[in-house]
């Protein structure tokens, strides 16, 4: 799940942290990670959020045992969690996310050890594009739906867009 409530993608209401498994297996429309990188898996890159701490060994455990070809980006605002030995160990492909333009345009994504920065769209400038990539770390910019913006972002020599509507990038 993306959001802390099931209410915007599901047939449910509340938080998901007051959900055992068992009432969010019961919800409408919520596949287990399982299910996601085996529908995924051949088909396409799969971008996987951390929102909470320490459950990246497991993740990535599951992500091994379950889709081993599978291109995987790990992506967080809690940037520690990116530093996990499980990730350095394996090389993983890594996304420090951040929603507005740091004093240090680079420190964050750097000090992460992270491949990639997922700038949110409204942080994207063309100065903070370039320090970025300067530093040597891609820019991914989150979440472009609009098919102008996704033009705009590519105008900015972005690396990559994270979008709801995967097919409007093909189509560019």
């Amino acid at each position: 799940m993306h959001d802390e409530r099931v209410d915007r993608t599901t047939n449910g209401s509340g938080y998901i942290r007051d959900l055992t498994l068992e009432q969010i297996q019961a919800l409408k429309t919520v596949p287990t990670l399982t299910e996601v990188l085996q529908a995924v898996n051949g088909r396409a890159a799969l971008m996987i959020e951390l929102k909470v701490r320490n459950i990246i060994g497991d993740v990535e455990k599951l992500v091994a045992t379950v889709a081993p070809e599978l291109p995987v980006y790990y992506a967080s605002f809690l940037h520690s969690e990116l530093l996990h030995p499980e990730l350095l160990k394996t090389n993983a492909r890594t996304i420090a996310l951040i929603d507005g333009v740091p004093v240090a345009s680079a420190a964050f994504a750097v000090d992460a050890r992270a491949a990639f920065a997922g700038v949110a769209f409204d942080s994207l400038e063309p100065g903070f594009v370039r320090e970025l990539q300067a530093a040597g770390v891609g820019v991914f910019t989150y979440t472009v739906d609009d098919p102008r913006d996704i033009v705009h972002a590519q105008s900015m020599g972005v690396d990559g867009i994270i979008s709801n509507f995967p097919d409007r990038l093909l189509a560019r």
